[in-house]
C-alpha cells in the first residue's frame, strides 16, 4: 500500500501509484511520454493518505477499482457520487488536510469528502491536474512563488467528465495494428508488441475532447 500526502512530493508519489496500479500502453501522448490504462478486471488497491501536518497516528485509507480508479471507500465513508457543488469548490493545502482529518474522524462533510475523492483520483488519471495541485500546496506553504495558493476545480471539472468519451476517441482513433494489440490482454503480448509505439492522433479527435487528450495520462480500459 502506498502512501499520498498533502505536500510537496504529490506529483512524485501520484506517478508511483500511477505506476503501481495501472498498465502501459502503446499510445505516445508526446515523443517521451505514453499514456498508461487501467487494468481490467474486478481488482481493488488501498491507498494511504495523509494530511501534510500528519507525524502520527494512521493515514486514511482510500479503496480504490482498478478497472476506473474509482474511489468507492475512504475510511468507513462509502462513496458513490460527488455532492452537487463539487465544481465549484477550490483547494488548498489547508482544506485538503481538514477534509483527511474529518474523515478519519467520521465526521467529513459530502462536500469535504467529494474534495478528496477529486484531488486524488483526478491527480492519478491526470498528471497535469496532479502537477497543479502540487504547486498549490507549494504555494499554500509559501514554499514557492507565482502560485495562487488555492486551485478551482472548476477548469478540470469537464475535463474530468470526458475522461471516458476522450479514452474511446483515442483508442477508435488508432492504427489497426495498434488497435489489435490493445484489445488482447496486456500479459498475452509479445516482446515486439509490448515494444510498439504509435503517436496518438490526438489531431483526430472533436476539438471539445482535445485538451483532455492532452492532459490525461491514463485512460480507460472496458475490455
Amino acid at each position: 500500500m502506498l502512501p499520498l500526502q498533502v505536500g510537496p512530493a504529490w506529483a512524485a508519489q501520484t506517478t508511483a501509484l500511477r505506476e503501481a496500479h495501472t498498465q502501459p500502453c502503446l499510445l505516445l501522448r508526446a515523443p517521451t511520454e505514453t499514456y498508461r490504462r487501467c487494468k481490467p478486471g474486478a481488482d481493488e488497491f488501498q491507498v494511504m493518505v495523509w494530511a501534510h501536518d500528519q507525524t502520527s497516528g494512521r493515514p486514511l485509507v482510500l479503496t480504490m477499482l482498478a478497472k476506473n480508479l474509482y474511489i468507492t471507500k475512504l475510511g468507513s465513508h462509502k462513496m458513490e457520487r460527488y455532492a452537487s457543488t463539487a465544481n465549484g469548490l477550490e483547494v488548498s493545502a489547508f482544506n485538503l488536510d481538514d477534509a483527511i482529518h474529518s474523515a478519519s474522524k467520521g465526521k467529513a462533510s459530502f462536500e469535504q469528502l467529494s474534495l478528496l475523492v477529486f484531488c486524488v483520483a483526478e491527480s492519478l488519471r491526470n498528471d497535469h491536474f496532479a502537477s497543479a495541485l502540487e504547486q498549490t500546496f507549494r504555494a499554500s506553504r509559501m514554499l514557492v512563488q507565482g502560485f495562487q495558493p488555492r486551485l478551482k476545480l472548476a477548469p478540470w471539472w469537464d475535463l474530468a467528465h470526458q475522461w471516458g468519451q476522450t479514452s474511446d476517441a483515442l483508442m477508435a482513433a488508432a492504427s489497426a495494428r495498434a488497435q489489435a494489440i490493445l484489445n488482447r490482454p496486456h500479459s498475452m503480448l509479445t516482446p515486439q508488441e509490448r515494444q510498439y509505439r504509435e503517436a496518438a492522433a490526438v489531431h483526430a479527435l472533436p476539438a471539445h475532447l482535445q485538451q483532455s487528450a492532452r492532459t490525461l495520462r491514463v485512460l480507460t480500459n472496458t475490455r
